[in-house]
């Protein structure tokens, strides 16, 4: 049976089409790659943007790297004096957040109990209404054992020796790491330039 004109129903790629907008192979075959992974990182962008001719590789790990190793040439310079100077800091900042989480831990907590105070006492108005009463009990009740029951973590103070090395050895694996994340960056946009090229040479003679 043929479908009705209210059954007719395109679909984002297609949309254009119907209306007239896109009439020619090669628009449509363009708009459709938008689907497959080469130009992923035009997915939140409109159908109808430009797609454009070569892809860009995002440079996040090329600055982080970047970053990385000023950090390092930074930390390598810290005699014993500064080292101590730096673990320091770095204690301070972390017994402050276990101090702030600690607190926001109880205010929340005291928060979910006064709520299940509340619901507890409350009168369902009738027994279809009693399973979201119990719901919302088990709701706050679950919050509480995932939000308040965690043992704050107090930090431990590092000497200037060991803080200052904890942070080379993180440093050193940042910048390995986006080392190679960038390499493989600049290799799958090279390759998602080569596959839209292809597509756009094959293009070119459709009509």
């Amino acid at each position: 049976m043929a479908a009705s004109l209210e059954e007719i129903m395109p679909t984002g790629y297609t949309s254009a089409v119907a209306d007239g907008r896109v009439t020619k192979f090669d628009q449509f075959a363009l708009r459709c790659a938008r689907a497959f992974g080469a130009l992923i990182e035009l997915r939140d962008e409109s159908l109808d943007a430009t797609i454009p001719a070569e892809m860009k590789p995002s440079t996040y790990h090329q600055e982080a790297l970047a970053t990385a190793r000023q950090q390092l040439k930074v930390v390598q310079k810290w005699d014993d004096a500064q080292a101590e100077v730096e673990a320091q800091k770095s204690f301070d900042v972390a017994l402050q957040s276990a101090v702030d989480y600690g607190k926001k831990q109880e205010e929340t907590g005291r928060a979910y109990v006064a709520m299940a105070r509340k619901t507890n006492k409350w009168t369902a108005p009738g027994k279809d209404h009693e399973p979201l009463k119990q719901f919302m009990l088990d709701q706050l009740l679950a919050s509480i054992e995932h939000d308040c029951l965690y043992a704050t973590t107090i930090p431990v103070r590092l000497s200037g020796a060991q803080f200052k090395a904890k942070r080379l050895e993180q440093l050193k694996h940042n910048v390995d790491y986006h080392r190679k994340e960038w390499a493989a960056e600049v290799k799958r946009v090279a390759g998602r330039n080569k596959w839209l090229s292809a597509l756009r040479d094959s293009l070119k003679d459709q009509h």
